[in-house]
């Protein structure tokens, strides 16, 4: 909370001395700490204040929104830097292109691209986002014409190639030419640019990887229970759910129907818990010390702390008070966390996505993760099945231990009978069910969603992704006996 006060001092400074590049730095900085409401009024300021290269300072801040995620604010300073820039430049209209189509704005993304192609016909970017509006229109040949290129090409290793071949695999997939579909996958794999920090990513994808050994490794039953009956000594109860569960188990589906509810507010996506408490708990200690025995080490004092600035930092995040509402802290990442969660928290409802892990195997390796540790854990099926058998193992060894706190919600269950699974989820968290929560399809289209599925938030709910692993059983076949343990553990086998 330091680091707010100081921010809102620095920008209030820039303000007063009028230092427009100065007081776009310190909204940068906000934007990082989710006090983005203060950050996108420093950032307006900022540009009222600039007399010279307008359009680039607004692309900038754009930009800056974008990689944010504050998708519906981007926008305003992207259109700015479109009036702005010459026609030829296509950086502020490419990214604009890519913001409409993350909010589902298709037409505008088609109007967009056709102005990009005018003056850059060879564009990468804009012939994806032509074939990902396509898609998602239903219009399959068109989109896969966009592509059809690819196979020719000589391309430089791009992140944005990389999109391209994502996007022609998910083509593929829809109009059901598999064998197609996954080497169009995995020549995006090859794309991944392999200079700058891609040695730093290896390093960190395998303490991804591993982390839940570290956790396995010291964590006891009566470690869990002695957490949980915490939670009756301490003050300032809140009102909050974890949704949690591996990426590409349904959380985001589930988040939309809690999240319609009158009396609960989603913060979606954000990495406030690791940021502000997970990782400052373990910060400067050593390496080889159990991280049970430093959250059992914790006093009063400091879990009211911790307690104290999560709470700041979700109605940050959330640009409004609780007021009491149940809060829904929705991210995959917090399975992995868990412990920490119930050490801090204990009072949390917990809720937790599982799904076939066969099917996650799929949906994950499919996806057009940005490149980062996490795409690093996913070159290869192989190593993507690991992943998904550690990260997976560490709730089958939590759940024994948490029968009251947790509710357990296969994403088999939930499509198939959707309205009787929210029920039993938002009974589980205190809440009565509300016919708003049975559409979330429509609650997706009234905010930003800022999970990777965006998309197929969008579409009302169906069954057509179970089993969808089977299209691709010749290509599992070999990592199946990394999954085994896993798939009867969880009733998959």
């Amino acid at each position: 909370m330091s680091a707010m006060r100081r921010l809102r001092k620095l920008a209030s400074q820039a303000k007063a001395t009028r230092q427009p590049r100065v007081l776009v730095e310190v909204a940068k900085q906000q934007l990082g700490i989710y006090d983005w409401q203060l950050a996108v009024r420093s950032f307006r300021v900022a540009l009222s204040l600039t007399k010279e290269h307008i359009g680039e300072v607004a692309l900038d801040i754009g930009f800056t929104l974008s990689r944010h995620s504050r998708y519906q604010e981007s926008v305003e300073f992207l259109e700015l830097a479109n009036a702005q820039l010459a026609k030829d430049d296509i950086r502020a209209p490419l990214l604009l292109a890519d913001v409409f189509e993350r909010l589902g704005q298709l037409e505008k993304v088609q109007e967009l691209v056709e102005r990009i192609l005018k003056y850059h016909p060879n564009s990468i970017p804009a012939h994806r986002l032509a074939a990902s509006a396509a898609r998602q229109n239903g219009q399959l040949d068109q989109a896969l014409q966009m592509l059809a290129s690819m196979d020719k090409k000589s391309v430089p290793l791009h992140w944005e190639a990389a999109r391209a071949w994502y996007e022609k695999g998910h083509i593929h997939d829809k109009i059901g030419e598999y064998a197609d579909a996954m080497r169009a996958w995995q020549t995006a794999k090859q794309y991944y640019p392999t200079d700058g920090n891609y040695a730093l990513y290896q390093k960190q994808a395998q303490f991804i990887i591993h982390h839940p050994d570290r956790v396995f490794d010291s964590l006891t039953n009566n470690h869990l229970s002695h957490w949980l009956q915490g939670a009756k000594s301490l003050p300032h109860q809140q009102r909050l759910t974890i949704l949690a569960g591996h990426p590409r188990s349904g959380t985001t589906l589930l988040e939309q129907a809690l999240d319609a509810h009158p009396d609960a507010i989603s913060a979606e996506e954000t990495s406030i818990f690791s940021a502000t408490v997970h990782g400052p708990l373990f910060e400067g200690k050593p390496g080889g010390m159990p991280q049970s025995h430093i959250l059992d080490e914790l006093t009063k004092p400091q879990l009211m702390k911790y307690r104290r600035v999560y709470r700041t930092f979700i109605e940050l995040a959330l640009g409004e008070k609780t007021n009491g509402r149940m809060v829904i802290d929705k991210n995959p990442d917090l399975l992995q966390l868990l412990p920490s969660v119930i050490r801090v928290l204990p009072e949390a409802r917990i809720l937790m996505a599982l799904r076939d892990p066969r099917d996650i195997l799929i949906s994950i390796f499919s996806q057009p993760l940005p490149p980062n540790h996490n795409a690093i854990c996913h070159l290869s099926l192989q190593s993507s099945a690991q992943f998904v058998a550690k990260r997976l193992g560490l709730w089958i060894k939590l759940r024994e231990n948490l029968p009251e706190a947790a509710c357990i919600l296969k994403y088999e269950d939930v499509v198939r009978n959707f309205q009787p699974e929210v029920k039993r989820a938002l009974g589980h968290i205190g809440l009565d069910w509300h016919e708003q929560c049975g559409n979330p399809a429509q609650r997706a289209a009234e905010k930003v969603v800022q999970s990777p599925t965006y998309a197929a938030i969008r579409e009302p709910v169906h069954s057509k992704s179970v089993g969808r692993w089977q299209n691709y059983a010749q290509w599992l076949d070999p990592q199946m006996s990394e999954l085994e343990d896993t798939l009867e553990a969880l009733g998959y086998s």
